[in-house]
């Protein structure tokens, strides 16, 4: 259903994901939507920055465009910028992790450039993971889910067509996971749930994918704004543990 180990056999991972597996909270978001499904989001405004209140310009829509779409080749203070005006809060360059693999074309080894493959192994806490992945869409999920196949470590499929919300709520109380594969939307209904949280998570990792109109999770309109609150989410609830969090756009 929603978790496995990483590494073992899984139908969902070892079959193509069709057009309507991309479906429930996240069917615009798939490669291949309808062209009416790409005109209504090219319509909706994108997300609006608090310094200013305004709508931004074509200029500014056009580099919004643009985030994440090597945005994790930039310095720490640089991406602690960019984040701070996406997500209108404050962000530090000490917030930032920078993968020691950074220029490694494996997801898998990018955030093993942050965090050890021994220190997943050893994540017992349930209800948050210690590395948690947001990406564009479920189909690109299921490609992340098979780069990080590799750590061989239990995984949460946090994503339409992997269980109900309930379903995954339950699965997320019931035992420790040492990563978590989302999508904006559902990941934010769970925390809005209470079953999931970012109390023991070290690395909230920005997949900076882009889909075949360039648009990033950060920049496409059905998923910037979820992605935006859950920033919010994991950075106060990091405030009110006194803990360290990351972000890492990868």
């Amino acid at each position: 259903m929603g978790g496995d180990d990483l590494g073992s056999e899984d139908e969902f991972l070892t079959a193509p994901l069709r057009a309507e597996d991309a479906s429930d909270d996240d069917t615009s978001l798939s490669d291949d939507s309808s062209a009416e499904s790409n005109n209504q989001a090219s319509k909706r405004s994108l997300v609006e920055t608090k310094e200013t209140g305004a709508t931004p310009s074509k200029k500014q829509k056009r580099e919004a465009r643009a985030l994440g779409d090597g945005v994790r080749d930039k310095s720490a203070n640089e991406q602690a910028i960019e984040l701070a005006k996406f997500a209108g809060m404050k962000v530090h360059a000490g917030q930032i992790a920078i993968s020691d693999n950074r220029n490694s074309p494996s997801l898998m080894k990018r955030i093993q450039g942050i965090i050890s493959k021994k220190k997943l192994k050893k994540h017992n806490k349930k209800g948050s993971p210690l590395v948690v992945v947001i990406s564009i869409s479920a189909r690109r999920a299921v490609a992340v889910l098979k780069e990080l196949s590799p750590f061989n470590v239990r995984v949460a499929k946090l994503f339409p067509k992997q269980g109900s919300i309930e379903e995954q709520a339950t699965q997320m109380q019931s035992g420790s996971m040492a990563m978590a594969v989302c999508t904006p939307h559902r990941l934010l209904a769970l925390v809005k749930e209470g079953a999931m949280g970012f109390g023991a998570t070290e690395l909230l990792v920005i997949d900076t994918f882009a889909d075949k109109k360039r648009f990033t999770v950060a920049s496409l309109p059905d998923t910037a704004p979820s992605l935006a609150e859950l920033l919010k989410e994991a950075m106060k609830e990091e405030r009110k543990n006194q803990r360290p969090l990351r972000v890492a756009l990868l």
